[in-house]
């Protein structure tokens, strides 16, 4: 259900991003994509880990009864976040015309700025409810928030956009859409969450529990956001606004991909952190041994398949323009494969309370990628960027797998992945050759190719007994029994 509405909300947000890109100039794009991940960027002052810690301690209140403790943790965490957001967002309006005239270096950066200071209020209580939907493995109600988010921003960029807001109905977009999804979730979230229904119990031993926990969650946050935002902040101060246009159209493209991970890992964090209060490792590691294998056969062919039509995809989707990402494109999408795996490992470690070591994981990354982004970006540009990312997304894996395995026993399935790229050679080989010489147009050739090399993938994969129904069957019954 996860990965289902995970890949569903990706494809809305991939719509509006064309759109978006449709809609504005390349310029203008660039700018709102500016304004909007420097804004993001600074929230891990408001974030501090919080809510990933509130998804982590509501099972453990579940399992030992204490309702009343769940209400403080919510009723803290709601608290805390709110007023940093206040205090975030008068600073960004009292630095509203400094960093217009010596940051952005664009006069409309003031009006979107101004508009997105009212979404950070609002992201609180979208974040929150997000938060207890994973606590409480409501994820069916968890899958959704994304999609209806991105659903509801699509419709009102149409709307607002065609009302003459020009580039600012982008940003009108995100706040509408982040209030226009709080009350339409408030009635089921109060129906799964004892907020009205139950005593505040312990509050500030909870608060202390939760800060406990998050408090090494904080430098992961920061180290994070470098990953995900320091790219487009240094593009912005060295490269001219299309250039970040572009780029935040290619990184969003390849980071389709973390969806595998990403919904994975929202139904893993709650159930580790059950199964770990349980002392039941056993399921854990048949779990983990079973997403190593499948996680990269799934995501190979979909990232292979990327990497060979990318200059076409982007002259599809987004105009002659962005298909200049073509090549940044293609290393990070190879970064993503990656960080699949990674995410996952991050997230089972930190619901098995080792935050601490996924927070220096993430740090020693973000250190490499300062320092890349740096060296690489004045003379590569986008590129240089798209390597940095790549390569802090490399060390994220290699360190967070070696780590992992000493926590929880299990044998890397290394010989199954030498298979799968052998396979995903062979798959990428047969792409590229039918793409040069069949006689087609490009979209049916595009179709054509990958379905005969997703053929030969299968067919790869099951001669070397990859694809396992029985064992599938059989984790899966193992992962569901509640003996």
């Amino acid at each position: 259900m996860v990965f289902s509405m995970g890949i569903l909300a990706s494809v809305i947000a991939y719509f509006l991003r064309i759109v978006m890109v449709r809609a504005l100039s390349p310029e203008e794009y660039g700018l709102f994509t500016a304004v909007f991940t420097f804004v993001m960027f600074f929230l891990f002052f408001r974030d501090l880990g919080m809510g990933q810690a509130l998804s982590k301690h509501i099972p453990e209140f579940i399992v030992n009864q204490e309702p009343g403790k769940i209400k403080s943790g919510i009723f803290f965490v709601t608290g805390f976040q709110l007023l940093t957001s206040l205090i975030l967002g008068f600073i960004f309006f009292l630095l509203n015309n400094f960093l217009s005239a010596n940051y952005f270096k664009n006069p409309n950066s003031k009006s979107l700025l101004t508009i997105i200071i009212f979404y950070i209020v609002g992201s609180v209580l979208f974040r929150m409810y997000k938060a207890i939907a994973s606590g409480y493995q409501e994820m069916k109600l968890y899958s959704i928030f994304e999609l209806l988010k991105n659903i509801a921003v699509l419709l009102l960029f149409i709307l607002f956009f065609n009302l003459g807001f020009g580039l600012n109905a982008a940003a009108l977009a995100w706040t509408v859409g982040c209030y226009l999804i709080i009350i339409l979730t408030t009635p089921v979230v109060l129906r799964i969450a004892p907020i009205l229904t139950v005593k505040i119990n312990n509050f500030w031993p909870t608060a202390k529990r939760i800060m406990s926990y998050s408090i090494p969650l904080i430098t992961m946050g920061i180290a994070g956001k470098i990953i995900s935002s320091i790219d487009t902040l240094m593009l912005t101060y060295y490269m001219p606004l299309t250039a970040v246009g572009i780029y935040n159209v290619v990184l969003p493209s390849a980071m389709i991909f973390l969806d595998f991970g990403s919904s994975v890992s929202a139904v893993l964090f709650p159930m580790v952190s059950e199964l770990w209060a349980r002392s039941d490792v056993h399921r854990m590691s048949e779990g983990l041994k079973l997403l190593h294998k499948y996680l990269f056969f799934i995501v190979i062919p979909p990232a292979l398949g990327i990497i060979a039509f990318s200059k076409f995809l982007l002259l599809t989707f987004f105009g002659v323009v962005y298909a200049e990402g073509a090549l940044a494109l293609q290393i990070l999408v190879i970064g993503m494969l990656i960080y699949v795996v990674a995410t996952v490992n991050i997230s089972i470690l930190s619901a098995i309370g080792k935050a601490g070591i996924t927070a220096k994981i993430t740090v020693v990354s973000a250190v490499f990628n300062i320092a890349l982004n740096l060296l690489l970006i004045p003379i590569l540009g986008i590129e240089g960027a798209a390597l940095t990312t790549a390569f802090s997304y490399a060390v994220s894996f290699i360190w967070s797998t070696i780590i992992l395995l000493r926590y929880i026993p299990i044998k890397l399935p290394i010989n199954i992945w030498l298979k799968l790229i052998f396979a995903g050679f062979v798959f990428y080989s047969i792409v590229k050759y039918l793409q040069i010489n069949l006689q087609l147009n490009p979209s049916l050739k595009l179709i054509v190719s990958i379905s005969i090399g997703l053929l030969v993938y299968g067919l790869i994969a099951y001669a070397y007994q990859i694809i396992d129904i029985s064992e599938i069957k059989k984790y899966y019954h193992l992962l569901i029994r509640k003996d």
